[in-house]
């Protein structure tokens, strides 16, 4: 399964207890990641210079142990409940829960990692500000109308 981490520094932070946003299509994993983005970046408002700066893509193997929640109360009602979280292995969680948990668009989803991901498993990192490009043309400053970037 592919999901992807968002963090503050060059490096993701990959151990356990570590939060990611799965991905099953990126129609839907768009939405996702910058609702979290606007909820983490939220939180920071009063310190700017602690934003979410990075991206990163990573496979989960089937065989790792992991927690899915479709949306960031479920775990305050498993710790609160059931006196903590319960890790599976991912290949444990059957394809329809993962499918609706990633598809509703109003959740918030979430996979929190039982053990750490090797650094093998992270695919690519980049810059946020690559999501909100846009793939529009623009015209330079001298309105010349051959003239575009």
């Amino acid at each position: 399964m592919l999901a992807v981490k968002l963090h503050k520094h060059k490096r993701p932070w990959l151990g356990k207890g570590s939060h990611l946003i799965p991905i099953l299509s990126w129609k839907t994993g768009k939405v996702h990641i910058k609702r979290w983005i606007n909820l983490l970046d939220y939180q920071n408002e009063s310190r700017p210079n602690n934003r979410i700066r990075y991206i990163t893509l990573v496979k989960i193997p089937d065989d790792h142990p992991v927690f899915l929640a479709s949306d960031w109360g479920d775990k305050i009602i498993f710790v609160h409940l059931f006196g903590g979280i319960e890790f599976k292995p991912l290949s444990a969680i059957s394809h329809e829960i993962k499918r609706f948990i990633m598809e509703v668009p109003d959740l918030e989803p979430e996979i929190i990692l039982g053990k750490s991901l090797p650094p093998s498993c992270i695919k690519w990192t980049k810059n946020i500000q690559l999501l909100y490009k846009s793939n529009k043309k623009t015209r330079c400053s001298c309105y010349n109308k051959e003239c575009f970037l």
